[in-house]
């Protein structure tokens, strides 16, 4: 008798993790959020090509790395160990950064480092790591936002366990993610897509052409639409005249140029007439 199969989750392969948080930054998809981290944490100086498996409680491999010197210090990294037990590996320059000794607690670190950005996911997703290598996130997990190029994932659990919200504005954080993202702001000559209007409330958040977040209420935006499709229909109706008129004009100067062509054929009949007799 076989054994109970279990399949696999599957992940969604991002091929750009730079392009997929823009994305969903742009359209307003994906929350976000500038938090900082308060738990403390175990660490060690690793041996270079030291193997670190990243494993979850629930026995999910989110990534794997190996210890390498740090080109800024020519020192090997730290081999860190969260709370809940997961190990992952920090660069040495950045870990005397973002840590130092907690005077309490002398066998533990205290994160020192400034707040992040962090984006929100509602899908499970792979990608390569910062540090070379598939990352798997799980829904509901988050994502850090540093660079362009050095994006990573923390799980929900974990992130939860870890992070704390700053209270930072929503919109001024979306601002900074956005500088930090590169992403340009839309022209004004650029006409912003419909919104989505939803049937279950009265006001809607949407994003104008320059990227801001602004609040409307439905029935205004519904009134606007209508007004702005009333003008077109006006527009069209009045090209549609100018055409039919253009085209009404191009027949009459034909026939005119018929007729006087037909004159001029007549007068030359008549001159041939009166020369043979």
């Amino acid at each position: 008798m076989g054994g109970i199969f279990i399949k696999e989750k599957e992940f969604k392969r991002i091929e750009n993790i730079a392009e997929y948080v823009k994305d969903g930054v742009k359209n307003g998809k994906m929350p976000l959020d500038e938090v900082a981290k308060f738990a403390r944490i175990k660490a060690r100086k690793g041996k270079v090509n030291e193997e670190v498996i990243t494993k979850m409680a629930n026995g999910l491999e989110e990534t794997k790395n190996v210890v390498k010197i740090d080109e800024k210090t020519g020192e090997a990294g730290w081999i860190v160990t969260n709370p809940d037990g997961e190990e992952y590996i920090i660069e040495d320059s950045t870990f005397k950064k973002k840590y130092e000794i907690d005077p309490e607690n002398p066998e533990q670190y205290k994160p020192k480092g400034g707040p992040v950005h962090t984006a929100k996911i509602e899908e499970d997703i792979v990608f390569e790591a910062p540090w070379g290598g598939d990352m798997k996130i799980e829904s509901g997990g988050s994502l850090v936002i540093n660079a362009p190029d050095d994006i990573y994932g923390i799980q929900k659990a974990e992130f939860e366990n870890t992070y704390a919200s700053t209270g930072k504005d929503k919109e001024k954080v979306r601002q900074e993610v956005m500088e930090i993202l590169e992403i340009e702001r839309q022209k004004d000559n650029i006409i912003p897509p419909i919104p989505e209007i939803s049937d279950d409330k009265d006001d809607d958040f949407i994003i104008d052409s320059n990227g801001e977040i602004i609040r409307n209420n439905k029935k205004d935006i519904i009134g606007n639409i209508e007004e702005k499709r009333e003008e077109v229909t006006k527009l069209s109706n009045q090209l549609n005249k100018l055409e039919k008129e253009k085209s009404s004009k191009e027949k009459e100067l034909n026939a005119r140029r018929i007729l006087k062509e037909t004159d001029k054929k007549v007068e030359k009949n008549i001159i041939e007439k009166k020369n043979i007799e």
